[in-house]
């Protein structure tokens, strides 16, 4: 994710009663503007990652995250994801991702599986 955030504040997470693949963010701080924000990812591999205040935007990914263990999924066809240095913030990077597999020169293509790890060692 960029480093843009407005406001930055604890959060957790919480599967939607609505949908089994949305997760949504509650704020864990009375300091915070918001209460609940729907986790997405820009459909058409434009790149972006998200928090938006609802889960029913056509150009948002928002049904498709699950956990294996302790990893993260998202269940994209074609995804390819990307880290790209910030520049003036020494060892942050922002995460993309895109449908093509050119990386350009700054960015550095992060592999994710595609099958279940073997064994549950993997996940321990």
């Amino acid at each position: 994710m960029q480093c843009n955030a407005a406001e930055v504040v604890p959060i957790y997470f919480t599967v939607s009663s609505l949908a089994q693949y949305t997760w949504l963010a509650h704020a864990d701080s009375s300091d915070a503007t918001w209460s609940t924000k729907t986790l997405y990812m820009a459909s058409g591999g434009s790149g972006e990652f998200g928090f938006a205040s609802s889960d029913s935007s056509t150009d948002k990914l928002t049904n498709v995250w699950w956990t294996y263990g302790r990893y993260v999924m998202a269940e994209v066809s074609d995804a390819n994801f990307f880290a790209e240095p910030i520049a003036g913030v020494a060892g942050w990077y922002t995460l993309s991702w895109g449908v093509s597999a050119s990386t350009g020169t700054d960015k550095t293509l992060v592999t994710l599986r595609t099958v279940a790890p073997s064994t549950d060692s993997v996940l321990a």
